[in-house]
């Protein structure tokens, strides 16, 4: 099967030149991250990575290839969003600022599973043992990477929730009890206060006699002019 022994030597390439550029990127990572634990993530899989480059060498050499590689383009086009992540945790908090990191470190663990996946599939298809070997080795260690970010952000995500979270809570409870608070300051309960200034709008004030207003303003109405007398009028006539 030559065509499909090309196609895993062209994986090994792709996988080494992506590991090659992990190998570069991860120091970076480990700077920018706050929390011990994905600090000490970071430089754990960094040695890791070292290992799998010499492994891939190790599988080519299996296979009779040299270690000669072209740029993964796809490994390439994750590290630079990976750079651009870096530069975004500046403007964040201690624990948001991992998270993006976490995120970015997931989408490269999540390409070099698939791929060794595929590689690994296809060197036992050729039954090229210790090729499938040193590839299943990597794989391993790949996915105990991807489960191990998994567990860091947990906490840092149920961290980032109530940081966010705590203070509009605490801006509604304020609200909420501003009313209460007003009432306790004029000596009244809130329900005291509210039937007195209901009842104060319908009833007459206590002291009074006498009709009703609107009876009161009809006596202060002026009087109509008094009608001419008939002697007037026959004056008039003359």
């Amino acid at each position: 099967m030559p065509d499909l022994r090309t196609v895993l030597v062209e994986e090994l390439h792709d996988l080494l030149s992506a590991e090659t550029q992990i190998v570069v990127a991860l120091p970076k990572m480990v700077k920018a991250a706050q929390a011990t634990n994905l600090k000490d993530a970071f430089e754990t899989h960094l040695e890791q990575t070292k290992n799998h480059v010499e492994r891939i060498k190790q599988a080519l050499q299996a296979l009779g290839e040299t270690a000669n590689s072209k740029v993964c383009k796809g490994m390439k086009g994750i590290l630079d969003e990976g750079k651009e992540a870096i530069k975004r945790t500046k403007q964040f908090d201690e624990f948001a600022a991992d998270i993006t990191l976490i995120a970015a470190a997931h989408k490269v663990e999540h390409y070099e599973i698939g791929a060794y996946s595929t590689a690994k599939t296809i060197a036992a298809r050729l039954d090229e043992i210790k090729v499938g070997t040193l590839l299943s080795e990597t794989l391993d260690e790949e996915k105990a990477a991807d489960t191990m970010l998994t567990t860091i952000s947990r906490p840092l995500l149920k961290q980032a929730t109530v940081e966010e979270v705590a203070e509009p809570s605490e801006l509604l409870t304020d609200e909420i009890a501003a009313p209460k608070t007003f009432a306790a300051a004029a000596g009244q309960s809130p329900k005291s206060s509210a039937l007195q200034a209901h009842s104060s709008g319908a009833t007459q004030p206590s002291g009074t006699n006498g009709p009703p207003a609107s009876s009161r303003s009809d006596s202060t109405k002026p009087a109509p002019p008094a009608k001419p007398s008939n002697s007037a009028l026959k004056n008039l006539d003359g």
